[in-house]
Order: structure tokens, then C-alpha cells, then sequence
């Protein structure tokens, strides 16, 4: 898959993952079905923060342990509005990477991987925990948003990979 097409698919999974933020009630970002698991804000941040480190650290090449996102983004609206803008940055930043310089292989924490490669580490950790999210929902009485969505789009010819969010 090319560069274009990840970022697309990228969007189109941070597209339901925003959607999945807009049902949950805004009293009930501290919720978690159990003690030892993250509540819904928690899961949430870490979606956004390895967003971060994966896309700082492919761009620096430095590795740094994501910071859990500011209490403040306990905030319903400013935690969508955070998600929001993050994913548009990573799609207009790694949109700029020379081919040649994104299928480069190199060294990270993931191992020996290309862009591509840390492009779908990201994407899957995004989508594991929008599950965690999905039972979560489940949990409060809610049904979900229907997960297929947008796929059409992903391989149309479109310059503006961030359209749909």
C-alpha cells in the first residue's frame, strides 16, 4: 500500500475513532469496566499520544516516551478537537516525507521497520483500543457507530488525504 493510501486509511480510522468520542456522555470519561484497566479518557490519550511518538519520533528519529496528554483534555470537546488536529498534522507532515525517505528502512523501538511499517503500528494501535472503547459503550448501555464506513474513499484520487475528518 502506497504512502497516500495509509494516510488516507489512516483518516478514514481516525474518522470512526472521533465518532466513537462523540457517544460517549461527557460524565463518563472517568468510566472503566474494572479497576486495573484505563478509563475512557485514558484511552483516548493514549491513542493520541502514540499518534505523537510514532510520528515525531519517524520524523527526529529521536524516541521519546510520550507524556500523557494534559488533564485538561478530560474536556470532551477539547480532547475531539485534540484528536482532530493531531491526525491532520501527522497526515500533512508524513504527506511531505520524499518516497524514498518513508520506505526507508531504519531503526526504532519497533525494530527495523520502514514508515509504512510504523504507519500501520500506529493505525493497529489505534483500532485495538477504539475495541477496548467499543466494549466500553457496550458497557454503559450503548450501541456502538457502525465500524464500516468511508472505505470507497480510501482509493479514489483525491490530493486532500484529510477531507473526510
Amino acid at each position: 500500500m502506497d504512502k497516500k493510501a495509509i494516510l488516507c486509511y489512516w483518516n478514514n480510522v481516525r474518522h470512526l475513532t472521533l465518532r466513537i468520542l462523540d457517544e460517549f456522555p461527557a460524565d463518563k470519561f472517568d468510566y472503566r469496566p474494572a479497576a486495573e484497566i484505563m478509563t475512557v479518557s485514558q484511552l483516548f490519550k493514549h491513542i493520541l499520544n502514540i499518534e505523537i511518538y510514532i510520528r515525531d519520533g519517524f520524523l527526529t528519529g529521536e524516541w521519546k516516551e510520550p507524556s500523557m496528554a494534559p488533564s485538561t483534555f478530560f474536556e470532551k470537546e477539547m480532547l475531539m478537537d485534540k484528536l482532530r488536529s493531531e491526525n491532520q498534522k501527522t497526515i500533512q507532515k508524513l504527506s511531505e516525507v520524499p518516497d524514498g525517505r518513508f520506505l526507508k528502512v531504519r531503526q526504532t523501538p519497533y525494530g527495523e521497520v520502514s514508515g509504512e511499517i510504523l504507519l500501520m503500528v500506529a493505525i493497529d494501535e489505534e483500532i485495538h483500543h477504539r475495541g477496548n472503547l467499543y466494549t466500553y459503550l457496550r458497557c454503559l448501555g450503548k450501541v456502538p457507530p457502525q465500524m464500516i464506513q468511508n472505505y470507497g474513499n480510501i482509493l479514489k484520487e483525491n490530493d486532500d488525504v484529510s477531507e473526510t475528518i
